[in-house]
């Protein structure tokens, strides 16, 4: 757990490090500047990409499929939420052109920018989705909206503002999306 909390504290600070200087410490990718500049961006923000449903973790992940990673993005036809896009990456023409799919096994971190998707729950039918900050062994930062990010808003009384980074563990983890030019 405290080796967690530590990485979590790390990718904080390197986030409020480039929302002071503008940028990040010497060393990072330009995969990895475009990713935190993407956070800068939309912090706070409600992304409603497709203009259908109100801000929803898909259009978060959308909108960065698009800024970030230049994968072109279809005219929404309509989805059956966040798990579609894992469990029909297959039929999905444009996205199995350009991402491949990682299913989950016990032991595998996703790394930062891969497109984490989680099983849905009772009490959420199209499960979620959000872009991998950092991750290790003992959970993910994720930067999603109508998440974790919701749920703390909603416990302290508020609406959710937008994106937020959530942390989360990998319960219910069913795999990842990564860019298929990614070398890791």
């Amino acid at each position: 757990m405290v080796k967690i909390i530590k990485k979590i504290f790390k990718a904080i600070k390197a986030f409020f490090w480039y929302l002071i200087n503008g940028c990040l410490p010497v060393g990072k990718s330009a995969r990895e500047l475009r990713i935190y500049d993407f956070i800068k961006t939309n912090t706070g923000k409600a992304i409603d990409f497709d203009g259908h449903f109100g801000a929803q973790c898909v259009d978060l992940v959308r909108l960065f499929w698009r800024d970030v990673e230049k994968i072109p993005q279809p005219e929404p036809t309509g989805t059956d939420g966040a798990i579609s896009f894992f469990d029909n990456h297959y039929f999905r023409p444009i996205q199995k052109k350009h991402l491949k799919r990682v299913s989950f096994e016990k032991g595998m971190i996703p790394p930062a920018g891969a497109v984490v998707v989680f099983v849905p729950i009772p009490t959420n039918r199209f499960g979620h989705m959000g872009i991998c900050v950092e991750a290790n062994s003992e959970g993910i930062s994720l930067f999603e909206q109508n998440g974790t990010a919701n749920t703390r808003a909603l416990a302290e009384g508020r609406e959710q503002a937008g994106a937020f980074i959530g942390n989360w563990n990998y319960d219910r983890v069913r795999g990842w999306l990564l860019p298929k030019k990614l070398k890791l």
